[in-house]
This record gives C-alpha cells, sequence and structure tokens, in this order.
C-alpha cells in the first residue's frame, strides 16, 4: 500500500472509512508507531514488526469550522494541545457530522487541555453550557478526576427535555470502574424521590442505574468500566449501554424528568463521583437512534483511544 494513493484511512484501526480527515491535501508528513513499518517512499514494511500497521499523523492539517471552534477555545482558556490530539479531535466531530448525533448534543465535555478551563467547554457549543467546577479537582491527560466531594455543573436543566416527552440520553467514560458508590450524571440535587435524572452505581443494589420516574432499583449487575450511555427515547423505551452493549431495557421510564433542576457530571443526585473515579468524556442532549448510538459509541471509543484514555 503506498499511501501516495490512499484515499482514507482509519487513524487508529487497519479499515477503510469515508471522512476528509486523510485526504491527499491534509497528508503532510506521516510516520507510524513503529519507525520500520514504512520505507522510504511511503509504502508499507509490515514485515519488521507483527505490530500491524497503526499510523499517527503529524503536521496535518484538517480542519471543519466545528474541530476548529473547539481547538481554538481550548487554546485560548489556556490548555494544550499536540498535533495529534487536534487529529483527534476532528476525527471525532467529523464522525458525529456525518452520522447525526452531533446534532443531538446540547453538552459535550471532551475534557482536554489539562486544565480546570479547557476541560470546562462544551464541545458541542463553546462557550455556552461551558461547565462549573464547584471545587478544585484534578484536570490532567486522562480527563477529570472525581475526589469525592466536587462535581461540574453544565448549566443544562433538566425542563428542556420535559416539552419533548422526556427524550433524553446522558454518558459518561468511566476510565477506571469498580463498583463502589458513585455518581456519573444526574441532577445537582433531589426535592422529590421518582422525578429525578440518574447515571450512577448503587452499592446497595450492586447495580449500575440509570433511573427514570420511580424505577428505582432498574440496572445491570456489571463493573461500570468504560463507556456508559443512558438513553431516553420515549415513555416505556428507556435503555443503558455498556461499551455499545445494551444491558438493560428497553423499560419503562414514565414521564421523566419531571423536575426543573441542574444537570451535573461527577455526580448524581446527592451521590459524587467518589475519589479516583476519572472521567474521560461526559455528554448531555436528545436521545439517539439505534444507528447514532451505534456511531457514537465508536467515535468515543476511536477518541479515548487516541488520547490514550481507553479503560483496556
Amino acid at each position: 500500500m503506498n499511501i501516495n494513493n490512499l484515499q482514507s484511512y482509519d487513524l487508529f484501526k487497519n479499515r477503510r472509512r469515508k471522512s476528509r480527515l486523510f485526504n491527499k491535501s491534509y497528508l503532510k508528513a506521516w510516520y507510524p508507531f513503529n519507525s520500520n513499518l514504512l520505507d522510504n517512499s511511503g509504502n508499507d514494511n509490515a514485515a519488521s514488526s507483527t505490530l500491524g500497521v497503526r499510523y499517527r499523523i503529524i503536521g496535518a492539517s484538517p480542519s471543519s469550522a466545528e474541530a476548529d471552534l473547539i481547538i481554538s477555545s481550548i487554546l485560548s482558556s489556556g490548555g494544550s494541545l499536540s498535533a495529534h490530539q487536534k487529529v483527534c479531535i476532528y476525527n471525532f466531530v467529523e464522525n458525529g457530522l456525518s452520522n447525526g448525533w452531533w446534532e443531538k448534543m446540547v453538552g459535550l465535555y471532551g475534557l482536554l487541555g489539562g486544565t480546570a478551563d479547557s476541560h470546562a467547554i462544551n464541545w458541542k457549543s463553546p462557550g455556552t453550557y461551558n461547565m462549573t467546577w464547584t471545587g478544585i479537582l484534578t484536570h490532567n491527560s486522562l480527563g477529570t478526576i472525581g475526589d469525592g466531594s466536587h462535581y461540574g455543573l453544565t448549566g443544562i436543566n433538566t425542563s428542556l427535555f420535559v416539552s419533548d416527552n422526556g427524550s433524553i440520553h446522558v454518558s459518561f467514560y468511566n476510565k477506571t470502574g469498580g463498583t463502589a458508590e458513585n455518581g456519573f450524571v444526574g441532577v445537582r440535587k433531589w426535592t422529590t424521590w421518582g422525578k429525578l435524572l440518574m447515571l450512577s452505581y448503587s452499592v446497595s443494589y450492586g447495580k449500575i442505574r440509570f433511573d427514570a420516574y420511580n424505577n428505582y432499583n432498574v440496572g445491570a449487575n456489571l463493573d461500570p468500566k468504560g463507556f456508559l450511555l443512558g438513553v431516553r427515547e420515549s415513555d416505556g423505551n428507556k435503555r443503558l449501554y455498556l461499551n455499545n452493549a445494551l444491558v438493560l431495557g428497553p423499560t419503562a421510564g414514565s414521564g421523566y424528568p419531571q423536575e426543573s433542576q441542574e444537570i451535573a457530571i461527577l455526580r448524581a443526585v446527592n451521590t459524587t463521583a467518589r475519589s479516583g473515579t476519572t472521567c474521560g468524556l461526559s455528554s448531555v442532549g436528545y436521545s439517539l437512534s439505534d444507528n447514532e448510538i451505534n456511531s457514537f459509541n465508536g467515535a468515543v471509543e476511536e477518541l479515548m483511544l487516541g488520547l490514550g484514555r481507553s479503560y483496556t
């Protein structure tokens, strides 16, 4: 395979994909993870390694208005990005724009740049619904790490979703896992049980919980490590995914959410994420179709792998 003839190639896996990322105009410089994988003519030299061909891009300049705004916002907030991380952002955004899930996002937090301000940026719409941290948390290359007390407030209110029949999704990439009491995404507090939003792990039930209107004890008895995605499409259709595997639902979830409350990450109702819980990405938005769920899961998996955040 000669890369001069390459029209599109996946960043992390040996598969073709439809993307503007690797158009020839963007191929300024290619380097393999193993320096022996390409010869001087840009051809594969895979026989010299058992790792297979897995490329990264140095100095490429892909561009989209959405990705450019994210990158400029991270940098202007005091964050730092490598060329490789910029390509990861572009690839992620391109997937969302191409597969329809980007428009379903209200708050999308990639937690990148290494500072509290850069991790606060809402990738879907920088400057709108940016995160407000309630205390000093650890922000590093892995994301944002819970301390058992503090969390992030999105500014997104559950009332935004009531008029659309409660159509909502929330997600949380949990790099650390573990079956201790944990709050991932939810409302800041509760005033009336049964009218809340909660993606969490409950020790008392021994389950991952995606709660909706009086369904307190539903969930899956699994270690919540990796990408948690809760989707409520309509009454009677509430689902919970762990690493793109359906682990709960569809099940009832009538009338949810009911109260006007602010949504937080690293917190679900009154349960704050335990100390050491590392969030690599979180989102809040409208319900996703099956195809969008599959695409979103794949994009998050690829982004986490590219950023060195994969739970595996």
